[in-house]
């Protein structure tokens, strides 16, 4: 199957993370904060006009800028 971006994925269905393709501080951010290969996440909310988005991670909930969540790939989960 192939990967989906976070910023993609269609709200409220459930993924699973396969990697963060970004290095540096904020990727070792974003794995700090639970986006590890098959962590269950879901996007929750799309801002309008190009704003964050509000996703979950985990038990946990933050909002990523569309930037940053175009970096994490995800498959949808069985």
């Amino acid at each position: 199957m192939a990967f989906q971006t976070l910023d993609s994925i269609p709200a409220g269905q459930q993924h699973h993370v396969t990697r963060v393709a970004l290095a540096g501080v904020l990727g070792d951010r974003l794995v700090e904060l639970g986006f590890t290969p098959g962590a269950p996440v879901q996007l929750l909310r799309r801002a309008p006009f190009g704003g964050p988005l509000q996703v979950q991670v985990r038990d946990f909930v933050l909002s990523l800028r569309r930037a940053d969540a175009q970096a994490i790939h995800t498959e949808q989960a069985a």
